[in-house]
C-alpha cells in the first residue's frame, strides 16, 4: 500500500474515530486500470482501488478529504437511489456536487466532537477543481441549504440549455456532458484555472469519471456501477461499522457519527415492493383504456422473451393522479412512513403528473412557506408535486379530519386516480360520496382501522 495511505489511516484515528472504523473494513488495492481511486463493495467487503501514482501529487489532508467523500457516497446510499431511465452521467455529477458542497460547508465541524471548541478541530480539505452545487441553484431555490442530489439533478436537467451541453455519439462512448459553472478553490490554496467539468463514461460503461476542459482527469473518485444484489451486503457492513463505533466513547461524541447513524436508519432502502406493485396495478386498472394506444415502435416485453414481437402499449397524453395527504393534528403517520410512501409516488414522476392536495377539516392547495406547506391564497386545481416535496408536509393544529370536502366537492366529476395517505382516523366515512378510483394508503399498523365502502386499501410497508 502507498506510504501516504498509511499516514492518512494513522491520522484518521485521531481526526475521526468513526471514519477510521469505516476504513478499517476497507481493503486498499493498487490497480493501474483505475485512473484515480474508487470505493466499491464486493461480496466480502469494501475495496478501495487506486492508481499507484495518484496519491503522489496530493497532500495528506486532501487524501483524507477524498476518503471522507467516498465514505459519504456509501453512507448516503447514493448508488441504490439512482433513478432508472434517467441521465446516468448527470446523476453522478449531482451526487458529487452535493457531497463536495456538504464537506466544504461543514469543513470546520465535520470531524468535530461534542463539547470541544471548533477552533481546535481539524478541517476537511479537498483537492482543487471539483464540482460544487452551482450558486444559481441556491438562488432559484430560496437559498435552500443542504439539498438532496435528486433535487440538484432535476435542476441540472431542467437547465441544460444554460448550464450543460449534451453531445450524443452512439458510435463512441455514449453521451458526454460539459458542465460550465464556477469551480471554487476547494483547498483554499490557489484558484482553479479550468471552468469546465466533463462527466464521461469510464472504460465504455463500467463507471463515470470526471475530467477538466483539457481532458485531464480530476482528483475525484471513479463511480463504478454496482449490482443491486449487493445492497444487503452493504447494509450489513454499515451496521457492523455502527456497532464498532457505538462501543467507543470518542466515536459516540463525534457529530459525524451522530448524524451518520441517524441517516443510516432513515435512508436505509425501504421495503416498499408490495406497496409499489399495488400502486402500479391500481393505476393500470383505473386509467381509461380509451386513452391508450398500440405502437410497433414499442415492443410488448411480455411476449418478447418468447421471440414474439407484439406492439406495445403507450399513453396518448401524460396521465395525472391526485395525492391527498391527511395533515390534521390527529395524523399519526411517521416521517419515515411518509418517505416510503412518497418514494413509490416519486418513482412515477415523469410518466405521471402528480397533483398534491392537503386535507384536515377542509381541502386546501399547498404552497411552500419556509420549510412547510401552507394553504395557498389563490385556488387552483392542485399543486404539481416535485421530488422531495414530502419534506414540507407537516401536521396542522386541527385535530379532526373530514373527507367530505374532498369527495363531495373537489373530486366531483373527476376521473383521475386518487391516492389518499392517512392514518385511518376518518370521522365522516359513512357520509362520503363514493369515488371508486381511490386507493387508501395507510401505515401497516393502521390498516385495520377502516373498511371503506369504496376504493382499495394498501399498507405502506
Amino acid at each position: 500500500m502507498h506510504a501516504k495511505w498509511e499516514t492518512v489511516l494513522s491520522e484518521l484515528w485521531v481526526k475521526s474515530r468513526f471514519t477510521s472504523y469505516f476504513y478499517q473494513t476497507v481493503h486498499f488495492e493498487e490497480d493501474e486500470s483505475v485512473p484515480t481511486l474508487s470505493l466499491f463493495a464486493t461480496k466480502v467487503g469494501f475495496v478501495l482501488k487506486y492508481n499507484a501514482t495518484f496519491p503522489d501529487d496530493l497532500t495528506i489532508d486532501e487524501l483524507t478529504g477524498l476518503l471522507a467523500h467516498e465514505m459519504m457516497h456509501v453512507m448516503l446510499n447514493h448508488n441504490h437511489r439512482t433513478m432508472p431511465g434517467k441521465n446516468v452521467l448527470l446523476q453522478n455529477l449531482a451526487q458529487d456536487m452535493v457531497i463536495n458542497s456538504y464537506l466544504i460547508e461543514n469543513r470546520a465541524r465535520f470531524f468535530s466532537r461534542a463539547g470541544r471548541d471548533l477552533r481546535d478541530e481539524p478541517e476537511v480539505m479537498l483537492p482543487d477543481g471539483l464540482p460544487l452545487v452551482p450558486d444559481k441553484f441556491y438562488a432559484e431555490n430560496g437559498g435552500r441549504y443542504d439539498p438532496t442530489w435528486e433535487e440538484v439533478y432535476e435542476w441540472l436537467e431542467a437547465n441544460q440549455n444554460e448550464k450543460i451541453t449534451e453531445v450524443t455519439d452512439k458510435s463512441q462512448n455514449g453521451v458526454s456532458i460539459d458542465t460550465r459553472f464556477e469551480t471554487p478553490d476547494f483547498s483554499f490554496r490557489q484558484k482553479a484555472t479550468d471552468d469546465e467539468i466533463i462527466a464521461d463514461f469510464f472504460n465504455d460503461t463500467d463507471g463515470v469519471i470526471f475530467k477538466n476542459a483539457s481532458k485531464k482527469k480530476l482528483p475525484a473518485g471513479v463511480h463504478f456501477f454496482r449490482k443491486k444484489a449487493l445492497d444487503d451486503t452493504i447494509d450489513a457492513l454499515k451496521k457492523r461499522i455502527i456497532s464498532f463505533a457505538q462501543r467507543d466513547e470518542n466515536s459516540r461524541a463525534e457529530r459525524l457519527y451522530q448524524e451518520i447513524s441517524s441517516l443510516i436508519s432513515r435512508i436505509r432502502p425501504a421495503k416498499i415492493k408490495n406497496f409499489n406493485k399495488v400502486v402500479k396495478r391500481f393505476l393500470n386498472q383505473v386509467l381509461c383504456g380509451d386513452d391508450w394506444d398500440l405502437s410497433t415502435r414499442r415492443f410488448n416485453r411480455r411476449y418478447f422473451g418468447e421471440g414474439i414481437y407484439a406492439p406495445g402499449r403507450f399513453y396518448r397524453k401524460q396521465p395525472a393522479l391526485t395525492v391527498a395527504v391527511d395533515v390534521s393534528g390527529s395524523m399519526l403517520v411517521k416521517p419515515e412512513t411518509l418517505e416510503r410512501g412518497f418514494g413509490v409516488i416519486e418513482s412515477l414522476l415523469g410518466r405521471y403528473a402528480v397533483h398534491l392536495i392537503c386535507i384536515d377539516e377542509q381541502v386546501f392547495i399547498p404552497q411552500k412557506s419556509g420549510d412547510t406547506f401552507i394553504a395557498a391564497e389563490e385556488t387552483s386545481d392542485a399543486y404539481l408535486y416535485h421530488r422531495g416535496d414530502w419534506r414540507y408536509i407537516k401536521t396542522a393544529g386541527n385535530a379532526a379530519t373530514f373527507f367530505g370536502p374532498l369527495f363531495d366537492t373537489f373530486m366531483k366529476d373527476k376521473r383521475q386516480p386518487l391516492i389518499v395517505i392517512t392514518d385511518g382516523e376518518i370521522y365522516d366515512m359513512d357520509r362520503l360520496t363514493p369515488y371508486r378510483h381511490t386507493l387508501w394508503a395507510l401505515p401497516p399498523e393502521c390498516v385495520g382501522r377502516i373498511k371503506p365502502p369504496f376504493g382499495k386499501v394498501a399498507a405502506i410497508e
